[in-house]
């Protein structure tokens, strides 16, 4: 392995215990700690909002905040009731064993008695109550996360508009617009002025409803951003249930009714006085929801505001997708890239165009519409693709004797690498097949896989294929 073959992580740490990681591509010079300072420090906690950022970060941060809700969070709505009731009778327990007598003679295989004192009562009655309120506590917090998840909305919304409005001020510094000259005299600067009538602006926008942001954006923008738009009425009645858990605690009234009906939200089963929840399959379809109405968002407005920047939009758009089937994420992934191939009409070249189409016949195929996926491939033209894009199209296509024929024509020394065979997702479900697995031992004159054993259950084959989930840098399937 040469110098350039290297990359180098340090793992931070405070008081003798980690606290993050940072990584640099060259040779750190002199001392490691020192060289390391400031480099690529993953707490971002004072990363600049606002006119600081760009499309691309605010793009990047606002995935990675809907995968820890994906990741997490989810897992946190399942089970932190159950260990919220756990720790409290846990209480419960230990008080009665050290208070009171075990009557044996009461007890049985499903309850075990404990007899105590008249005067520890109160004492009980206190812990009692703690239950109680824990129990009740736990049982909103799945409310408290959805208010969260839009909440993080929100705040990446606020920063979309700041960006959007500091490159373009002439949206709303229109003539209309008044200033008091006893607030301009507090003003160091014009420049300070304007940055205040646009930071008015944004909060009176954020401080209206979803539906009267959309609409304020479009004719601001002047741009349809509903129109085409199947997630929308699911998106409103999010938020409206979002305004319930706030304001009614989840108790349905006739505001919410009115206004999912006028928004076409499928609300037949709901009626007013009702209390809604969030179950798990609720959380977990808001959470794509959300995702996939911010990144649409974000994207139409790169494209519309920062028309130079369409290679790197583009780029963005197709890891985020990539990365979204790499986690399982498929019918997400599907919305996002049918947006991307059909919504979107012009790309900075047609090999990444072409990039998203597989990528978009492997989500379906994913999720077991092998007929339909083949359909989105025979409808483009792969005669002058690489090699490299054929053995992906073959392999999604289940072609599978194409497939491997290509891998032999590829060779070690060519893409995929025997790594890139391993990863990409577009072989998911390949490597599992003995021919396959033969086909490429030949190819790379080693294992498939390094270790572990094989079974044919479907927790071994995600073992198998994820051995490796880190995305291959420069992966023409990124």
């Amino acid at each position: 392995m040469n110098k350039d073959d290297k990359f180098y992580i340090a793992l931070l740490k405070r008081n003798g215990k980690m606290y993050g990681h940072a990584w640099r591509t060259t040779e750190p010079d002199g001392a490691i700690a020192d060289d390391f300072a400031d480099l690529h420090d993953v707490d971002d906690s004072q990363a600049p909002r606002g006119d600081g950022r760009e499309f691309g970060t605010l793009s990047r941060d606002f995935a990675a905040t809907m995968q820890s809700y994906r990741g997490f969070l989810s897992l946190l709505v399942d089970v932190a009731s159950l260990i919220s009731q756990r720790h409290a009778e846990d209480r419960i327990g230990e008080f009665a064993e050290t208070k009171g007598r075990q009557r044996t003679d009461l007890s049985n295989d499903n309850a075990t008695v404990y007899e105590l004192a008249l005067s520890d009562y109160p004492e009980f009655s206190e812990l009692n109550h703690d239950v109680r309120a824990s129990r009740r506590g736990a049982n909103s917090l799945p409310q408290v996360i959805l208010i969260g998840l839009l909440s993080a909305y929100d705040a990446f919304l606020s920063d979309l508009l700041r960006l959007v409005l500091s490159k373009h001020q002439e949206i709303v510094l229109t003539s209309e617009k008044e200033i008091k000259f006893s607030e301009l005299i507090e003003f160091s600067s014009i420049e300070d002025a304007r940055r205040s009538l646009i930071d008015r602006e944004i909060d009176s926008v954020m401080r209206e409803s979803h539906q009267k942001q959309f609409s304020w954006m479009e004719a601001k923008f002047k741009i349809a951003l509903t129109q085409d738009l199947p997630s929308w009425p699911k998106f409103i009645e999010l938020c409206e249930r979002r305004n319930l858990f706030t304001h009614t605690g989840g108790i349905v009234t006739d505001q919410y009714m009115k206004n999912c009906k006028t928004n076409g939200c499928e609300i037949s089963d709901i009626v007013a006085g009702q209390k809604l929840d969030v179950g798990p399959k609720y959380f977990s379809s808001a959470i794509s929801i959300v995702t996939e109405i911010g990144l649409k968002l974000v994207h139409v407005l790169w494209r519309k505001f920062a028309k130079s920047e369409r290679e790197e939009a583009d780029e963005d758009l197709s890891g985020l997708a990539f990365d979204l089937i790499r986690d399982r994420e498929y019918a997400l992934a599907e919305n996002i890239l049918r947006f991307a191939t059909k919504t979107i009409k012009k790309h900075s070249s047609e090999e990444i165009r072409l990039r998203m189409v597989v990528n978009l016949a492997n989500a379906v195929r994913l999720q077991k519409r092998e007929d339909e996926a083949k359909k989105i491939l025979d409808a483009e033209d792969w005669t002058a693709a690489s090699d490299t894009f054929r053995v992906c199209v073959a392999a999604v296509g289940g072609s599978k004797s194409d497939m491997l024929e290509i891998m032999k024509r590829i060779g070690p020394n060519g893409r995929p690498s025997a790594s890139e065979y391993r990863k990409w997702p577009v072989f998911r479900g390949m490597r599992t097949d003995p021919e396959f697995r033969q086909t490429f031992e030949s190819i790379f004159s080693e294992p498939l896989v390094s270790s572990g054993k094989i079974e044919l259950g479907d927790q071994s084959k995600v073992a198998i294929e994820d051995q490796a989930t880190t995305k291959p840098p420069n992966s023409p399937l990124h």
